[in-house]
């Protein structure tokens, strides 16, 4: 999770689940890989075992989705933390509504929202 992010649209990146699959052309060179195998790599045992697992270096040196997603419940209230508005990146590493991310974890995600509706999601 972070308060501040560089994205000139966002205040804030609220990432509440990590890893995803490649599912088009689009999606050569996503940055959410490069950053995940580098997060994966952090000295930071907290950091890294978010990320463990979730992408592989090819036989051909390019990084691929393992295709492993996991949720972040402990990241669900984050935004109460946050007393002022916030434009917020949600799933900014990740596919919220990727198939196998639970349809009420994905609730639960949006009842936060609603919850700390000061922000902008």
């Amino acid at each position: 999770m972070s308060e501040k992010t560089l994205i000139s649209w966002a205040d804030a990146s609220w990432p509440v689940t990590v890893g995803c699959d490649k599912v088009s052309k689009g999606c050569y060179g996503c940055y959410a890989m490069r950053d995940a195998r580098r997060m994966e790599n952090n000295p930071n045992p907290k950091v890294s075992s978010v990320y463990s697992g979730l992408v592989i270096r090819q036989n051909n040196g390019i990084l691929n989705w393992t295709g492993t997603v996991k949720t972040l419940p402990e990241r669900l209230n984050d935004p109460a933390t946050w007393r002022e508005h916030k434009d917020v990146f949600v799933c900014s590493q990740s596919d919220l509504f990727h198939k196998d991310i639970p349809a009420a974890f994905i609730g639960q995600v949006f009842s936060s929202m609603w919850n700390h509706s000061w922000h902008t999601y």
